[in-house]
């Protein structure tokens, strides 16, 4: 049986390391969030179920699955809504 050696990295390239990758959950979407609000001057429930979904999809899924990271999500919005 043969064992296969991993190839050596190009000097100066780091690898990629993730969320996924590191085992660590990702911080908050403040980023995400923000550019949601401004394309979002006001939301309905479809809207807000749409954004959970998107969040997931992007890697959030720790925080929009459970209602406590949810709550967080919109009072961020809540908050930032007005400015």
């Amino acid at each position: 049986m043969a064992i296969k050696k991993k190839a050596p990295q190009k000097p100066g390239r780091k690898p990629a390391i993730g969320p996924a990758a590191s085992g660590a959950a990702p911080a908050f979407p403040k980023k995400e969030l923000d550019k949601w609000l401004k394309a979002h001057k006001k939301w309905n429930h479809e809207d807000w179920l749409m954004l959970l979904d998107d969040l997931k999809a992007k890697g959030y899924g720790n925080l929009v699955s459970n209602k406590e990271g949810q709550d967080s999500v919109g009072l961020y919005l809540e908050t930032k809504r007005g400015k």
